[in-house]
């Protein structure tokens, strides 16, 4: 009797033991199929998140680019223009008094200009074309080499130093410096991309 009692009682232990060695594999085979659910979740939206911002930069990359050739291509045609003003000037600033010295050129001016006024009949003296004689060609092209050996100096609208044209090596260089190429530069630019350049400081500053 004791025997099949205590034989009884091992089995009823057994059971329970295995009852609850299997109730705690459900549990946790339970959780780990919830933890590797919750993980999915938040791995998906992890990419989705990094795919969005990806998506914003390479968007925000791409107007930038585009802001950042139409601004230089402004920049280009800037330069361009004032040097072609500052040359001008310089030129008629010294021409006036050269006419004066030199006959001969004083008379190719004015018969130039007889002769755009005749052609003409004088009603329109406002876009007359001057026909320019060798002289007065050579002359010109002469002393626009002259301003660009002798240097040139461009300043921006807020007065800062400005762009140097020298010559170099056969040939013209610009030179300037960063404060100023950036004052120069900030003008043509449009506000993201402003921001993006100017509103976080330099690494190592």
């Amino acid at each position: 009797m004791e025997d099949k009692l205590k034989s009884l009682t091992e089995k009823l232990y057994k059971d329970g033991l295995k009852k609850g060695q299997n109730a705690a594999d459900e549990l946790i085979e339970k959780a780990q199929k919830k933890a590797d659910k919750i993980i999915e979740e938040a791995n998906a939206r992890a990419k989705l998140i990094l795919a969005t911002a990806e998506k914003e930069a390479n968007d925000k990359k791409t107007k930038v680019e585009s802001e950042l050739s139409m601004s230089a291509k402004q920049v280009i045609s800037k330069i361009k223009n004032d040097i072609s003003t500052l040359i001008t000037l310089k030129n008629v600033e010294h021409a006036s008094g050269k006419a004066f010295e030199d006959k001969k050129f004083f008379q190719d001016l004015i018969l130039s200009v007889v002769n755009s006024w005749s052609q003409d009949g004088g009603t329109n003296a406002s876009q007359m074309r001057l026909e320019t004689s060798k002289e007065l060609r050579k002359f010109i092209e002469k002393h626009c080499q002259e301003q660009l050996q002798a240097g040139l100096e461009i300043t921006t609208s807020e007065g800062l130093e400005g762009f140097r044209i020298g010559p170099k090596d056969n040939s013209y260089k610009i030179e300037f410096t960063d404060k100023s190429f950036i004052s120069f530069f900030n003008e043509y630019l449009r506000p993201l991309t402003k921001e993006i350049i100017f509103s976080h400081p330099a690494a190592g500053e």
